[in-house]
């Protein structure tokens, strides 16, 4: 009886080791071949020959290159050379990889980096977060990056007892992050097991010096993680499961799972594309050839793309795959503007273009307009669509206010201005914009100041200063201020040097009566800037007028009537297009209460009210038919009125003809958000006046109208 007892039981414990032998291959994709994807414009990355198991790449385009990871049951090319972490700048035309010096302090003898992740802090200050395991335990060593030495200054070393067995981190603050722990156990043979009999143990930890916890569970694998661009969302990569999880974050830190992605392949590390908010996924086609390496039959590599995560059905892609021959083991894949990195677990990593998103829309729209030129050499409606849309058959009904007159020492325009609680208005003067006369064409741009709460208040040039700012360049359109909690008032600007787009920050200084530059800011997506309101110090929504910069192209942009221009959202470590689809997007304002975007479209004759949310992006609500070509909107902070500078007649402002000059209209709007709002016309004239109005601000019974190239009017109710 006891033989025969024995026998069932060696029986049944040879069915689960075959079962769970069968179960594990299934898992490691032992039977998958990988069918190639590659591409023409790659190429394998000098200097990085045992590993790139992770890559963080910042806004910038400077790219952290994790190296040399040694890992249980993982081969290692290098086993008795430390970890490195390797730089890599991809905007240079043939980037290359450079180490990192690590400043004494830490035992670089024993490093051996896996995850990463970068933190970067209000001033700029760039941090780099590595997972380490020294003696294979598991710490968190926390850098300093400094970018001019090319070094990493090292500051702490986080460890604690939940912090066991870490693969990947993502920091959302200073020394707070989540990790994942890819086992439960610590011990080999334990960990063998565990793996074996696919326990499911392993978790994802939130870590803050005063609180550390588990907040997911349940994993085969816990891998990779990342946070997506809204930083509403973890995506965790569990490895052996094939799947990548959606959780959302609470306030409290803890994570609720929302969906599972399920996969075909073994997904390691996971990056955000800064660009599109897609998961890039580095992966292994078969895990058995990383974990029985063969240089003969070597692991294969693959990276993927998916696209609407959050979505029903995420559109998923294979951006890169190869049985081994040129990559093994790929780990990684991060991209930036066009340009990916793949990298692997102890193998090289490799660098290509991608055909940028951006490139192809362009392209598409290219084709687009190419159709749309040539249809209108059959077709000629475009004129009288164009016409239309300038308002060339209008003509200005006289509304006269009786306590007004033209501003002393303003004869270049006054295209936007902007007053602050306390009655000084700040007035942009001397724009020149392209197709729009300009009366001093050689000299720069210039800001005033004009105090209301003078009797009879003049107008003041602000002295600008600053070592890196070219004065003779300044070209000022749209501006808004922003005050800070101690009152001071920083001016942003934008700028178009050499007929480009810039911000210019200023720090106003009332006292000396000027202004310190502190930083000019550029970006891809500002190419074609007209106003912006200022939701911050270094953040603010801003519009593009066209989406061409080309001269020609813009002309045709603006006759066809494409409608192609948007509305950005910019932070340093955010920038996008919230809105899109503006026929000359222009003027753009904020309610009192902060809750509502107004943007005034130009051509399309609309103010348009957008509901702004928590993580920046805008909801249309309504859109108001004015009858006027509407420029920069100003809102009273009492009433919540909106006033518009407008041009009654479009052509006038584009086709200058002094005998014939374009008049000017103000329009109040009350109650926008009504189902019926009011708009009066305070003040029309026909050019005899003020020649082209842009803008019109009020402040205690006072009225400051400015224009595009003119002068500008001071009234009074």
């Amino acid at each position: 009886m006891g033989k025969l007892m024995a026998l069932i039981l060696l029986g049944a414990g040879l069915a689960l080791v075959g079962e769970r032998f069968l179960t594990l291959r299934e898992r490691m994709n032992a039977y998958r071949e990988v069918e190639s994807v590659e591409s023409q414009n790659c190429h394998l990355i000098e200097g990085i020959e045992n590993g790139s198991e992770d890559i963080d790449i910042l806004p910038s385009g400077l790219a952290f290159i994790s190296n040399g990871l040694k890992y249980p049951g993982m081969p290692d090319l290098a086993p008795d050379e430390p970890g490195r972490i390797f730089l890599m700048d991809l905007n240079e035309q043939n980037p290359r990889v450079q180490e990192l010096n690590i400043s004494d302090g830490f035992d670089k003898a024993s490093f051996n980096p896996h995850g990463m992740s970068t933190f970067i802090d209000k001033d700029q200050t760039v941090y780099l977060y590595v997972v380490n395991h020294p003696h294979m335990d598991s710490t968190v060593e926390i850098f300093k990056f400094e970018e001019q030495q090319r070094s990493l200054v090292y500051l702490k070393t986080i460890k604690h007892e939940l912090l066991k067995s870490v693969n990947d981190i993502v920091v959302l603050g200073p020394e707070q992050f989540y990790a994942t722990r890819d086992h439960y156990f610590t011990n080999f043979f334990l960990v063998l097991l565990e793996w074996f009999m696919d326990l499911r143990w392993t978790q994802v930890l939130f870590y803050s010096p005063k609180e550390v916890k588990v907040v997911a569970r349940g994993f085969s694998s816990a891998n990779g993680i990342t946070i997506s661009l809204d930083k509403k969302y973890i995506y965790v990569a569990d490895v052996s499961d094939k799947n990548i999880h959606v959780m959302k974050i609470h306030d409290n830190w803890d994570l609720t799972q929302l969906k599972v992605i399920q996969l075909d392949t073994l997904v390691d590390n996971l990056t955000v594309d800064p660009d599109t908010g897609d998961i890039l996924a580095g992966c292994h086609p078969n895990a058995i050839k990383l974990l029985m390496y063969n240089t003969e039959d070597p692991p294969g590599s693959e990276a993927l793309r998916i696209r609407n995560a959050l979505s029903e059905k995420p559109m998923i892609s294979t951006m890169y795959a190869n049985n081994g021959s040129v990559l093994q083991g790929s780990s990684v894949a991060s991209v930036y503007r066009g340009k990916l990195l793949i990298g692997t677990v102890f193998h090289k990593a490799l660098y290509f273009f991608l055909f940028k998103l951006s490139e192809m829309q362009a392209m598409a729209k290219l084709l687009v307009l190419t159709l749309l030129g040539l249809g209108l050499a059959f077709f000629r409606d475009y004129r009288s669509s164009y016409l239309a849309r300038m308002n060339t058959s209008r003509e200005v009904k006289s509304v006269e206010l009786p306590n007004c007159k033209l501003i002393k020492g303003i004869e270049t325009g006054a295209e936007d201005l902007e007053i602050l609680p306390n009655g000084l208005a700040f007035i942009s003067a001397g724009l020149r914009y392209p197709g729009v006369k300009s009366f001093e064409p050689d000299k720069p741009g210039k800001i005033l100041l004009m105090d209301l709460n003078k009797e009879d208040p003049t107008v003041l040039e602000l002295k600008m200063t600053g070592s890196n700012f070219d004065a003779s360049s300044f070209n000022p359109h749209g501006i808004s201020t922003f005050t800070d909690e101690d009152n001071t008032v920083y001016l942003l600007v934008v700028s178009h040097p050499d007929v480009k787009s810039t911000v210019e920050l200023f720090k106003f200084q009332e006292e000396e009566k000027s202004l310190l530059h502190l930083k000019t800011i550029k970006h891809e997506l500002l190419p074609n800037l007209n106003d912006l309101v200022a939701v911050g110090r270094e953040h603010f929504y801003a519009t593009n007028d066209h989406y061409f910069v080309d001269q020609y192209m813009r002309s045709w942009e603006l006759y066809l009537g494409l409608a192609w221009s948007n509305v950005v959202y910019y932070s340093p470590d955010d920038v996008r297009v919230v809105a899109s689809g503006f026929d000359f997007a222009n003027g753009i304002s904020m309610s009192p209460d902060r809750k509502y975007v107004y943007i005034a479209e130009l051509l399309a004759h609309k103010i348009h009210v957008y509901e702004k949310h928590a993580n920046w992006t805008l909801t249309p609500l309504k859109s108001l038919d004015c009858d006027t070509l509407v420029d920069n909107i100003s809102v009273d902070p009492v009433t919540g009125d909106l006033w518009v500078g407008c041009h009654p007649n479009g052509m006038k402002i584009f086709s200058y003809d002094p005998e014939n000059p374009p008049g000017s209209e103000v329009l109040q709007i009350q109650n926008i958000l009504a189902e019926e709002p009011k708009v009066t016309v305070v003040y029309a004239e026909d050019g005899k006046v003020l020649h082209g109005s842009t803008v019109a601000s009020v402040y205690k019974g006072k009225m400051l109208v400015g224009t595009v190239f003119q002068k500008a009017l001071y009234c009074e109710f």
